[in-house]
């Protein structure tokens, strides 16, 4: 039956939209938050697990505020491309009956390659009044959102505090708990099934169609009572509903009811049909809802770690040694990429969350990243080429490891990731302040007289034989070791006062130092430039101010120069 097959182009687009909605949940609240603030009424567990999760279920319905904007945003493309299905679904059998009334020819959907696309998009824009009548019915829809959230973030936290769980634990346990995969497919399947038969009665309606037919998809004992019965379109069937769908994972649709027209597996003769290929066999969670419980259990007891991922973590548990680099496998590169998300965002992102924004939301130069991208990796320290930065040859690279890696042995970081992928035309490199990543600019690996001025080549006079790559990764590893303040567990961009005060007391110390105009009054910066000055003139530095810094904050110089002479594996092995 061609309504089968349409019913599998809709079983494609609710996984997809699950996706989006499980991260849409992750995003409405702070688990990790929740959990330590709880902590703070200092419940004790008793010997009844029900009344424990109703005691934080009634705390998080006082205390937690669920932002549940992300999930709007999300929904309303659901019940848009729901919309769109269901419209192109009930067009299609309108066209059919006319074919086979000889009234015309048609062109049929091939509904093994069909997606909403651009159709659903132009819906949101400009929502007719049907779409805006069903979006107008489902308000009520986010309150039970919203609550069945709350109720399962309660009963997260009364199970995490039961088990003896971490902070770091019990917050992964919670948004897993929340915003878990059966959730969300359901949401995904209910109510793109609410949008689908609210647009098939629609154009049955502009169609001129008096009756629909009940037709069940594995049905439960409910819709099993509605199965072939046919009546007056707003009329109720059997089970009392007047539409599909009748419980969470219902998947029953309604076909027109035209005197003298079975539906027709094949075309009628003069009409043009792109046949598809066999339909595929649908997975267990688009069957039942018990089949669809039972799949994501069992996916979820089963599941297996990303060989990249293991890849990756073997090698990033490995502690920094000099001169021992390597190559990170293909294969393990998109987990370097995941690892990049979490790393950019202000707030501390899982890896689940990361691998959702990289499916859906990743560009092009992200996937090129993981394609083509090479990453030189030495335990915490790694060493990134994207983008403008394959275009450099291996001396380069080479060149740039070389850096780095002095860099770190004199002036460690926990982890650190320099990142050499795209040109600017302000900057010859960038950091996040104190955190774990920097850029610098392909362009000063290829000119090496990029930045000459007749006073020096850079900031600082005593520097003139100092490459421009060599000035900007320091001046960058500058910023990355300063010292900056934290706020619930986010690095901000703000130094510490102690760190401020003493700057500023350095500088009153010896008045009549060299002090870069570039760093003018912006301590971060000053304390880069300084730090650059030190490092670059290996500690022999005429300026006092910046000895005197050096002493302050501990910084290190070079005592030799490290020559990396093979990547291919290992570096010196």
């Amino acid at each position: 039956m061609i309504w089968k097959r349409a019913l599998e182009a809709d079983a494609r687009l609710a996984a997809k939209n699950s996706v989006k909605i499980r991260a849409a949940i992750a995003q409405s609240f702070n688990a990790k938050r929740v959990y330590e603030q709880y902590l703070t009424t200092q419940p004790a567990v008793s010997d009844k697990p029900e009344q424990d999760r109703a005691r934080a279920r009634a705390w998080v319905m006082l205390n937690v505020r669920v932002n549940m904007e992300p999930l709007k945003e999300v929904m309303l493309r659901v019940w848009a491309e729901g919309y769109v299905t269901g419209d192109t679904f009930a067009n299609e059998q309108v066209l059919m009956a006319r074919v086979a009334a000889k009234a015309d020819n048609g062109s049929y959907v091939d509904w093994s390659k069909w997606r909403p696309g651009d159709q659903a998009s132009a819906l949101l824009l400009r929502p007719p009044k049907a779409f805006q009548q069903l979006l107008q019915q489902q308000s009520i829809t986010f309150k039970d959102f919203s609550d069945t959230t709350v109720r399962d973030i309660g009963n997260a936290v009364a199970d995490s505090i039961e088990l003896g769980m971490n902070a770091q634990r019990s917050a992964k346990n919670i948004a897993r708990y929340v915003a878990n995969p059966a959730r969300a497919l359901t949401i995904a399947i209910t109510e793109q099934n609410r949008a689908i038969s609210y647009a098939t009665l629609n154009r049955y309606k502009e169609s001129e169609i008096q009756q629909v037919e009940w037709q069940t998809s594995s049905p439960c004992d409910k819709c099993a009572e509605n199965q072939g019965q046919v009546i007056a379109i707003g009329s109720v069937f059997n089970s009392g509903s007047t539409q599909p769908p009748v419980h969470p994972n219902c998947r029953c649709v309604l076909l027109p009811v035209i005197p003298d027209f079975d539906e027709l597996d094949e075309a009628p003769t003069g009409t043009t049909l792109v046949t598809p290929p066999a339909p595929p066999v649908l997975p267990a969670a688009f069957q039942t809802p018990k089949q669809q419980i039972e799949e994501t259990v069992a996916a979820m007891q089963n599941r297996t770690v990303d060989p990249g991922q293991n890849i990756y973590e073997n090698l990033d548990n490995r502690p920094f040694i000099p001169g021992k680099w390597e190559v990170v496998p293909r294969e393990a590169m998109r987990e370097v990429e995941l690892r990049n998300i979490i790393r950019s965002r202000t707030t501390k992102l899982d890896r689940e969350r990361a691998a959702v924004i990289y499916d859906i939301h990743a560009k092009k130069t992200d996937r090129t990243f993981v394609a083509k991208g090479v990453v030189y990796k030495n335990g915490p320290l790694e060493v990134q080429f994207g983008a403008g930065g394959l275009k450099i040859p291996e001396g380069g690279r080479l060149a740039i490891v070389n850096e780095v890696e002095k860099l770190q042995k004199t002036n460690p970081k926990n982890r650190a990731v320099v990142h050499v992928t795209k040109e600017s035309s302000k900057a010859y490199g960038w950091a996040f302040l104190g955190q774990e990543d920097l850029w610098v600019t392909p362009r000063i690996v290829f000119d090496p007289g990029v930045g000459r001025s007749e006073k020096g080549r850079f900031k600082m006079p005593t520097t003139p034989e100092t490459t421009q790559l060599q000035y900007t990764l320091t001046h960058e590893w500058g910023h990355l070791i300063d010292e900056v303040i934290e706020k619930n567990d986010i690095v901000t961009s703000l130094q510490t006062t102690t760190r401020v005060e003493a700057i500023k007391r350095l500088k009153k110390e010896f008045p009549d130092a060299f002090k870069s105009g570039y760093s003018g009054k912006n301590t971060k910066e000053f304390y880069a430039e300084m730090f650059t000055e030190y490092y670059t003139t290996n500690g022999q530095t005429p300026n006092q101010l910046v000895q005197a810094m050096a002493v302050e904050f501990g910084w290190k110089v070079p005592e030799g120069v490290i020559q990396p002479t093979n990547i291919g594996g290992v570096i010196n092995e």
